[in-house]
């Protein structure tokens, strides 16, 4: 692995003066969180994103909008309904109920004559003008308009899947039979026809490609109907396709993945915008995946896991999660795709907007993570991003600002370095740190330095932004407009003490979402040969 730093040159060749312009910049690695290496990745990132200017910065706050909240259940499914005409209609399932009210959830009742509400873990899609959700254990509900409520589908021919895992696409709606290995579809724009026209099924213990496997979700893609299993991925297509992009009588497996599903059709999210091409991102069991780059790599090239560099921590919070209750989501606003892991109480965000190839030619997603896990996370078309809080009937809108008027702490922490090749084998005093700071608040700002591997013991020192002047350099060229995005800039400096030959060093501050790190300095004293 290359070095991180090079000393500057200086009139004393006793003193090193390190400044690293953007820290963290490439994420977390916590594949190499024992080992040095460069400063442009971190072993910390909390309560953190890359922002637009790439560097690490706090994320938004949030603010609760739900009211009377208490008789709601736990919050479990957010989405939007739009019909023909545009209508948005939000939709909350929640145990023991569903609303078209995120602000009270316990009221506006959608339930109408579903059998069950029990639980509110539904799985929503769009269709025509009507909502289709599903849930393992009863037919797909459906409401047919925004002013409507739900019912279970009534057939008018054959039986409706009951596995809970579909989706709608092509004009019909796609759903696994109770059994758990046969797909089932309606007939072309008609949800109550299961058996007549041109319905069909497939029973997929004849095709998998590894034997046996598990559909856990459904989506149209590329003009593909792609079937995740939990080890295995299917992706049907056909020769002649429709005006609508899928001739059903002429259905056959254009490609498989073998290796690599998906642990739940709740991760899968739809991204665009940023990234070169339409994609499908969903969580593997080994982390993050992108389906457009598996299709492009499949069969002659490993595979590429954008959370490459936090893979073991993630696989093991993974494997401690139940899969249904595993949320992701991707917002088009922020850039990143965030999946949700309860039992960990995670959200590992992957940042879309600066995706980069590393050193083995992977593309890899520049990783942070947040100390909260959203039971249902969503963004709508207006660009109000949503989450549902671990307090039962909580809805909480992710926005600028804090945590319903409280601060929280955001930490940066640089991997082992050893001041570059030159000066690695010597040992060194450390002096001063620092760092160049961008907030709109005052606030005060620790900075933590540990030595050689020793996370006991570290030393700290805090300062207050707001007994700083603004940078030094002039605002319309460094400040406001290029590197602060409407925020002060801070130059902090402590005194640091601490004798080794690798250090670490973590910054932290209590904020609000206005807070980012431009650049972080060191100062150490060369001494003899470690």
């Amino acid at each position: 692995m290359p070095r991180n730093v090079t000393a500057a040159s200086q009139p004393n060749p006793q003193l090193i003066p390190i400044p690293v312009a953007s820290p963290g910049k490439l994420g977390l690695n916590l594949q190499a969180q024992n080992a040095v290496q460069s400063p442009d990745y971190c072993i910390e990132a909390l309560n953190a994103v890359i922002d637009p200017y790439g560097r690490i910065a706090a994320r938004n706050g949030r603010n609760t909008i739900s009211t009377g909240h208490a008789a709601a259940g736990q919050v479990r499914a957010i989405f939007e309904y739009i019909n023909s005409a545009g209508t948005s209609t939000p939709i909350v399932g929640f145990d023991g109920g569903i609303s078209s009210s995120l602000t009270a959830p316990n009221g506006s009742s959608l339930v109408g004559t579903i059998t069950s509400v029990a639980s509110g873990r539904w799985y929503f899609q769009n269709f025509s003008d009507s909502c289709i959700g599903f849930q393992a254990g009863q037919k797909p509900i459906v409401m047919t308009s925004p002013a409507g409520t739900f019912s279970n589908i009534v057939e008018a021919s054959g039986s409706a899947p009951q596995g809970g895992i579909g989706c709608c696409a092509y004009g019909r709606v796609w759903g696994m039979n109770a059994d758990g290995h046969t797909l089932q579809w309606c007939a072309l724009g008609d949800y109550t026809n299961w058996a007549t026209g041109d319905s069909g099924s497939i029973d997929l213990r004849h095709v998998w490609p590894q034997g046996m496997d598990t559909v856990t979700a459904i989506a149209g893609f590329a003009g593909m109907l792609v079937i995740f299993g939990k080890r295995q991925i299917l992706m049907y297509g056909s020769s002649n396709a429709t005006v609508l992009g899928l001739d059903v009588t002429q259905l056959r497996i254009v490609d498989a993945i073998e290796g690599v599903g998906c642990v739940s059709q709740w991760t899968l999210a739809s991204a665009g915008g940023e990234i070169e091409q339409s994609d499908l991102l969903f969580c593997s069991a080994v982390g993050i995946q992108s389906l457009q780059r598996l299709v492009t790599v499949s069969g002659s090239h490993p595979i590429q896991n954008f959370s490459k560099n936090v893979r073991d921590a993630i696989v093991a919070q993974i494997a401690q999660e139940t899969a249904s209750n595993i949320s992701g989501f991707y917002s088009q606003t922020n850039g990143f795709y965030a999946l949700s892991l309860p039992t960990s109480g995670y959200t590992w965000i992957a940042d879309q907007r600066h995706l980069f190839q590393d050193q083995d030619g992977d593309l890899v997603a520049r990783m942070t993570r947040w100390p909260i896990a959203p039971t249902a996370m969503v963004e709508f078309t207006n660009r109000n991003v949503y989450f549902a809080s671990s307090t039962a009937g909580n809805v909480q809108q992710y926005q600028s600002g804090t945590d319903d008027g409280n601060t929280f702490v955001v930490t940066l922490q640089l991997p082992w370095m050893d001041f570059g090749q030159d000066v690695a084998g010597r040992l060194k005093a450390l002096k001063r740190v620092g760092a160049l700071v961008a907030t709109l608040n005052g606030t005060s700002v620790t900075f933590t330095w540990y030595v050689d591997f020793a996370l006991t013991g570290a030393s700290s020192a805090a300062i207050a932004t707001n007994n700083q002047t603004s940078s030094q350099w002039n605002v319309s060229q460094w400040g406001i407009d290029q590197w602060g995005g409407g925020a002060l800039l801070s130059l902090l400096n402590v005194n640091a003490s601490g004798t080794g030959q690798y250090f670490s060093l973590a910054v932290s501050a209590s904020s609000d979402s206005n807070f980012a790190i431009q650049q972080v300095n060191l100062l150490a004293k060369l001494l003899r040969l470690a």
